[in-house]
């Protein structure tokens, strides 16, 4: 068979700088690049506006109170409202989000049953602008990788400036909302951290202590008989529950390198079962490292103004 395009004219590469032509192709590739970056980007604010402006036509938040902290005319909608947090950086969205929440339960005085409305809807509208914080680039370069790894492996390794922000992180994947809880004056993510003390090296007794500790956390108190396979398969129910009930949004624990092996060898057999929805997530402090820069702003910044927020409920 003849080729279709004998018949056209190609550019004669020796009649062209090759250096020349390769900088027009690396320029079009970065274009190509930028361009899908911008499109997720600007997909993912879409997104976070709508749930903003939900949120506040739920009418807790007073939307005079926004109109003022962001110095917009009296006139200025809720649409209006939400982009202009979303256009901010996110430590100043939050900021103004802490300021509006701060008024509100001052004017709320003893009201308690309106003030846990006002909040509730304060800390969602929180969760999603998080989202907004995953640097683009840093999302563009790391996604792809991301979903392999989340379908291949109970397993994942990386580099942050704060472990918690792994929470935004997998938030940003579905997109949900990021979930996290006030302990000790400090945000914590939903699943936490598993720190294991062995003290059996015996191969079963070491399951048992792997299994109970990651029974706890997700599902609480031990069952007063059971046996390892029994525990197994309650952990196995339950993780593909909230799978289902954080919308496709695995559940994940911090581990050290040793335990994330562990708990890999321990569900070996039921992988095809969990992977996808629950992950031991092993995190190294990535501060100074290119690689690390998951986010545009500090991370520990913008969680300490979660952490803020959160503490206003008591």
């Amino acid at each position: 068979m003849i080729f279709p395009y004998l018949d056209d004219k190609h550019t004669d590469l020796t009649d062209v700088n090759s250096s020349d032509l390769l900088k027009d192709y690396v320029g079009e590739i970065k274009q190509l690049i930028q361009k899908a970056i911008d499109t997720e980007t600007l997909k993912l604010q879409k997104t976070v506006t709508d749930k903003i402006i939900r949120i506040l036509n739920f009418k807790q938040l007073r939307a005079e109170l926004f109109r003022d902290d962001l110095e917009l005319s009296d006139s200025a909608t809720e649409r209006e409202i939400a982009q202009k947090m979303v256009a901010n950086e996110v430590r100043q969205a939050l900021a103004t989000l802490i300021r509006v929440t701060r008024r509100q339960k001052l004017m709320l005085g003893n009201n308690q049953n309106a003030w846990a409305l006002v909040h509730a809807d304060a800390e969602a509208i929180c969760s999603w602008i998080l989202l907004n914080s995953v640097d683009p680039v840093w999302w563009f370069h790391n996604r792809i990788g991301m979903e392999k790894n989340q379908k291949a492996s109970l397993a994942r390794t990386l580099l942050l400036d704060d472990p918690e922000f792994y929470e935004v992180i997998i938030s940003r994947a579905v997109p949900v909302a990021a979930q996290y809880r006030l302990t000790d004056n400090k945000v914590h993510s939903a699943g936490g951290e598993i720190d294991l003390l062995v003290f059996d090296a015996a191969p079963d007794a070491y399951q048992e202590q792997l299994l109970i500790a990651l029974y706890k956390k997700l599902i609480g108190s031990l069952p007063s008989t059971y046996t390892l396979a029994e525990l197994k398969e309650a952990i196995v129910s339950r993780v593909n529950n909230e799978y289902l009930n954080r919308r496709s949004k695995p559940v994940f624990y911090f581990v050290s390198q040793d335990l994330m092996k562990a708990y890999v060898d321990c569900f070996q057999q039921m992988t095809d079962r969990l992977k996808g929805k629950v992950q031991f997530v092993c995190c190294e402090r990535a501060i100074g490292h290119a690689k690390g820069k998951a986010s545009r702003e500090n991370q520990t910044d913008l969680l300490d103004q979660v952490a803020i927020l959160l503490s206003l409920l008591n």
